[in-house]
């Protein structure tokens, strides 16, 4: 019974915090790119070249067969409320000039951002 018990609040433990638990230290959010982290490749860097080397999952668009892609299958990129266009738009922003980057979901960019999302948003924060 005792083994039992000890089992069910090992399981409690891990599944309490849930997905949107707090990180613990030195562990990264997958879903957004921090000061420190856009400053690792120097002050040189673009944008796209910190995305693609720390989180380069965000540059992918999520359907996996070419041939049933469209225009609209490609990442979007923001700042603020405002459409750059594409992924290819990240090579023009400075890394050193952005404060925060975060990759958002299709589901909740087009919550966000309207239909035309279907494989998310990447939101820069200037500094």
């Amino acid at each position: 019974m005792l083994g039992v018990c000890a089992v069910l609040a090992f399981a409690t433990a891990c599944t309490a915090g849930g997905p949107r638990s707090r990180l613990s230290p030195g562990v990264r959010d997958q879903y957004r790119l921090q000061a420190d982290e856009l400053a690792s490749l120097g002050s040189n860097a673009s944008l796209y070249e910190v995305v693609l080397r720390l989180r380069h999952r965000w540059l992918e668009p999520l359907s996996t067969d070419a041939m049933l892609r469209t225009a609209t299958d490609q990442v979007g990129v923001y700042v603020g409320s405002r459409l750059l266009g594409g992924v290819d738009e990240l090579r023009y922003i400075p890394a050193a000039n952005v404060s925060s980057a975060r990759f958002i979901e299709p589901h909740e960019a087009a919550a966000l951002y309207g239909p035309g999302h279907a494989s998310g948003v990447i939101l820069v924060e200037m500094k």
